[in-house]
């Protein structure tokens, strides 16, 4: 290598730059052509991610360049340096080779010499390093300063979910004492227990049109709210007769409209009727309440009478049991929030210190440029205090975070690439993009080939859903949207997938964070207001609406399913949204179902999508019906060498296929494919470590383009060795003129 073929340039910030071309004291550092180029696949991300560093030693003026702005500003300064290559005639021109920034908290000096690390400024650095970082979405600045537009906030019309509250009466035998236990929003719906108008419990005269309130009512709701009431229950006791009446004896449950007896049409009688009733005889009574309904602003009460209404009975309850379901209304709210792209493009924008870097077809929208919406465009994020409507709230989320809640939502992965201008950007869409069928580079002869079992791609155990929602009431057990468990037979590997969603998409927590309105409970904090809430939405005119079941032709066991939330990310379709991923690793147990474990809350929801088959959340799943795996779990390991022609190609199609033989091409009579999962050069060398993972080259996702093999009319796949500069970041020009 003779140093008028490269030149290194220099850039800092407040000085001039500095251009080193092997010229008098411009020299060129001393090795760094022994860089160590490292391409991984992330197992949290599944995309690929490019590192290159280098450690040369700097003399004469690159030296003092270096020195004295390491005097003057200190370790955390940005010296950016690139190489640039000469290209001969006729291009006749330097090509951007490698850029970098100066890693001066490695610095060191001799007395003839300094020494840094140059580490690659890509986005992939920023990605491992700050995935954690949480971000607020309606941030406008970057972690390094750099001024964002304002985010696009959504505001979302949320329906109401219908809330069970259930009133318990019970009467104990022994002390004729009467119970009630009401869940803890008691004070919404049922707000006194069972209460005998008489002192004592064994004096059952209660006039049948006494005015009733919320103090001498035997079931009370406030009037002025709207509820769809259930009652249902039995009775058993004794009656003896305290003055002679001819009257029937009756036990009525009286309906009450704003402490007005309503219509006797809604009265409902249970008539006591004894053939052999004498004026003082006494009698055993029993009888069963059949489940009705009342919609309306109600009271009610529970009472005994003759048909004279003349007579008062002394006597007992030796049974009471009664249940009152309050399925109360509450209007419709709006709320702000974020669409899931903006979600995505505000954090990358934040931690990535760009603009334009993000790019997703998955979660895509026409209306910000996509050619379609993706099917994951309409849904929206909320934090419980946004739905509460407090004032100058956000959401707040780490990548990480947010990408664990759409991938198990969605099976996706997420990995940098380029756009057509050879700028660095976050993709994110279906796991499939990042296992593309194009075979990009073809090896011949390689050596130390070993394959082995991919055991951390195999799973025996499946965690799904959504971490446990805390509310300690009848909802919660009506909750579908939960964490689930299944399991398979393999007992020789132990590996659970963790897709558990950090965002929460259960309706009733939605709708008692929803109830407490910031304008009626301004003082009151909420468990709900630090979480964050997805919502599945369509378009509402301007605005935009949660979805309920208007896409469902079948949803049963649960209460109220036609207000129910997000039945498109229930966790059984989140399991089968992953299959691919599952199957991968039980391709030779397929006749072995995956057998639910557990559920933490509701687990029998049973829905049918329009146009698809009904699912129970809760059974068993033939894994042969799972969508087959794009590999299979099975690592190629060899050593061979990594060119600069190899290395832009992977740079341009890193998600593509490896092939290759252990022969030369002439002796080649069987060829073997893999994805990148690891490439390693060594540092001195042009050799390196290479890591594949078989593709499974019969599953209908992959679509395998080999130029040389299964589809020959494939043009081969051409990318100019100068196009590395695309993978590169920084201030530097693509072609050097200076």
């Amino acid at each position: 290598m003779i140093s008028a073929s490269w030149i290194c340039v220099l850039k800092a910030e407040g000085y001039d730059d500095l251009v080193l071309n092997g010229q008098g004291d411009n020299n060129l550092p001393e090795g760094w052509e022994q860089k160590k180029v490292a391409i991984k696949r992330s197992p949290t991300y599944f995309g690929l991610n490019r590192m290159v560093t280098t450690s040369p030693k700097f003399v004469t003026n690159g030296k003092d360049y270096i020195q004295r702005i390491f005097e003057n500003e200190g370790t955390q300064f940005q010296i950016n340096i690139a190489f640039y290559e000469y290209n001969e005639p006729p291009t006749d021109k330097y090509f951007l080779f490698f850029a970098g920034i100066i890693d001066l908290s490695r610095y060191s000096i001799e007395e003839l010499f300094l020494t840094v690390n140059i580490d690659e400024t890509s986005m992939a650095r920023k990605l491992m390093s700050r995935d954690s970082i949480k971000v607020n979405l309606a941030s406008l600045t970057s972690i390094e300063g750099l001024t964002l537009p304002a985010n696009n906030e959504v505001s979302v019309t949320l329906q109401e979910r219908e809330i069970k509250l259930i009133g318990d009466y019970d009467l104990n035998p022994d002390n004729l004492v009467i119970t009630s236990s009401i869940g803890p929003h008691g004070t919404s719906g049922l707000i006194c227990p069972i209460n005998l108008q008489a002192e004592d419990v064994d004096n059952l005269a209660i006039q049948p049109y006494g005015d009733v309130d919320s103090s001498s009512s035997l079931f009370w709701l406030k009037s002025g709210v709207d509820s769809a009431v259930r009652v249902s229950g039995n009775a058993k006791g004794f009656l003896s007769s305290a003055f002679s009446t001819t009257g029937d004896r009756h036990f009525s449950i009286r309906i009450y409209v704003d402490d007005v007896l309503d219509d006797y049409t809604n009265t409902i009688v249970f008539d006591i009727l004894d053939e052999n009733f004498i004026n003082d005889a006494d009698f055993d009574f029993s009888f069963d309440i059949d489940s009705f309904h009342i919609l309306g602003a109600w009271s009610m009460a529970f009472i005994c009478y003759s048909s004279d209404n003349a007579a008062t009975f002394a006597g007992n309850f030796e049974e009471l049991n009664l249940e009152i379901e309050v399925n109360q209304l509450f209007d419709s709210t709006t709320a702000p929030g974020y669409l899931m792209h903006e979600v995505g493009e505000r954090i990358s924008q934040v931690i990535t210190d760009k603009v334009n870097c993000f790019k997703s077809d998955f979660l895509g929208r026409i209306d910000i440029g996509y050619e379609n919406d993706g099917d994951g465009a309409l849904q929206s994020v909320h934090s419980g205090e946004q739905i509460r409507n407090i004032p100058n709230s956000h959401p707040s989320s780490s990548l990480l975070d947010w990408y664990k809640s759409i991938n198990s939502m969605y099976n996706l992965g997420l990995g940098q690439e380029f756009d057509e201008f050879n700028n660095p950007l976050i993709r994110v869409e279906e796991k499939a993009h990042f296992f593309s069928g194009e075979v990009i580079v073809t090896i011949h002869s390689v050596t130390e080939i070993k394959k082995e079992v991919a055991r951390e791609w195999i799973y025996n155990e499946v965690e799904v859903g959504y971490a446990k929602s805390e509310y300690e009431e009848v909802n919660g057990r009506e909750e579908h949207n939960n964490k689930f468990e299944w399991a398979n037979s393999i007992h020789t590997i132990k590996n659970k997938l963790d897709l558990v969603s950090k965002l929460r998409a259960d309706g009733y927590g939605i709708e008692f964070a929803r109830r407490l309105q910031y304008d009626e409970n301004p003082t009151e904090d909420s468990k709900y207001d630090n979480e964050n809430f997805t919502v599945i939405v369509k378009l509402d005119g301007a605005n935009y609406k949660n979805v309920q079941d208007e896409n469902y032709d079948l949803a049963e066991n649960i209460f109220s399913p036609e207000t129910a939330y997000n039945l498109d990310i229930t966790p059984g379709r989140m399991l089968r949204n992953n299959g691919s991923v599952i199957r991968a690793g039980l391709e030779h147990s397929l006749t072995d179902p995956l057998r639910f474990q557990f559920a933490e809350q509701k687990a029998n929801l049973k829905s049918q999508k329009t146009g698809e088959s009904a699912i129970t959340e809760n059974e068993d799943i033939d894994v042969s019906t799972l969508r087959p795996g794009l590999w299979i779990p099975e690592i190629y390991s060899f050593k061979s060498i990594l060119t600069r022609e190899q290395l832009a190609i992977i740079t341009k199609k890193s998600n593509g296929i490896i092939k290759f033989s252990t022969t030369t091409f002439e002796n080649t009579t069987k060829y073997y494919y893999g994805w990148i999962l690891d490439i390693d050069s060594e540092p001195e060398g042009e050799e390196a470590t290479w890591q594949l993972l078989r593709v499974n080259t019969k599953s209908p996702d992959v679509t395998l383009i080999d130029p040389e093999g299964n589809t020959p009319t494939q043009p081969p796949i051409e990318v100019d060795p100068s196009e590395i500069i695309g993978a590169f970041e920084g201030p530097f020009s693509f072609i050097f003129s200076g």
